[in-house]
């Protein structure tokens, strides 16, 4: 996450959209607040919008970013902003045809 921070700050794009792409792989609902708060602090967009993607994926994982302890520490535009994907629903046609998401667009 640090070396995303780095790339970002040097304007290293590549290397950026490896690691924004690497941490969106591993989200989990148990990382997806910490995630989001540290996309927040840092100011890394892409990385935002890939963990608000993925938590509007799935009810369930609004109820445990809801629940976290780093919610509590989000700033008022940023709970505004995953509040209002709170009761989106994704489904993509090619989702309806084959029944899941393929692995890389889970977020």
């Amino acid at each position: 996450a640090r070396l995303l921070v780095i790339a970002d700050r040097y304007l290293v794009a590549p290397l950026a959209d490896a690691c924004v792409t690497h941490l969106s792989v591993c989200l989990t609902g148990a990382n997806a607040a910490k995630c989001l708060k540290f996309a927040e602090d840092h100011s890394l967009l892409t990385l935002r919008a890939r963990v608000i993607n993925f938590i509007a994926s799935d009810p369930s994982l609004f109820t445990h970013v809801t629940g976290s302890d780093e919610y509590s520490l989000f700033s008022a535009d940023l709970v505004r902003l995953l509040m209002s994907f709170r009761d989106t629903t994704w489904e993509p046609p090619y989702v309806a045809r084959c029944g899941q998401l393929p692995l890389l667009l889970q977020w």
